[in-house]
């Protein structure tokens, strides 16, 4: 929101508003842990109540969950995708050479945050040493396709995302 007003409606007062936009710190809860962070919050001019709106709240929610995954080193949707594309696997694949459901990999892409146990195995899986400990785990889970595109990964005979590089700046080449 660039602007300070912001035009909604407040079911509090029942009406169209011209509602002003103020800064605000607040607390959210993520994975049971509590997320300070400085909110946008559209404030009725009539009834001075905070009004829920999704086209404002939606900036709160994506600021709220980068500063939980920072905080804990989970990638990021695009970095999540960026990560399966470097093993070349499907999501389906390379969910099970996690030892995840069938969708759980999925699910993360589009935005879900990983438990931490399987935090931890992606984590595992952004370096060639974890992707070597995770191969003997997969055998008879991923088809011989996706076990040949993980040792490719692992032995280093395609570019991979090793620590060394920085997940960063290899997930914007």
């Amino acid at each position: 929101m660039d602007s300070k007003f912001y035009d909604t409606f407040c079911p509090v007062c029942d009406r169209d508003v011209r509602a002003r936009l103020v800064c605000r710190r607040e607390v959210q809860l993520v994975m049971g842990e509590r997320v300070e962070h400085d909110a946008v919050v559209a404030i009725c001019p009539h009834c001075g109540e905070p009004i829920g709106d999704s086209r404002v709240d939606q900036q709160n929610f994506e600021l709220v969950d980068r500063i939980y995954r920072e905080r804990h080193g989970i990638p990021s949707p695009t970095q999540l995708k960026a990560l399966r594309a470097q093993y070349g696997m499907s999501v389906r694949e390379f969910s099970r050479f996690l030892g995840f459901g069938e969708q759980t990999y999925a699910t993360y892409e589009r935005g879900a945050i990983p438990d931490e146990l399987h935090a931890r195995m992606i984590k595992l899986a952004r370096t060639r040493e974890g992707a070597r400990c995770l191969i003997p785990l997969a055998e008879g889970s991923i088809s011989e396709k996706s076990m040949a595109c993980a040792q490719a990964f692992a032995w280093g005979r395609q570019d991979n995302l090793d620590e060394d590089e920085g997940f960063e700046q290899a997930i914007q080449a």
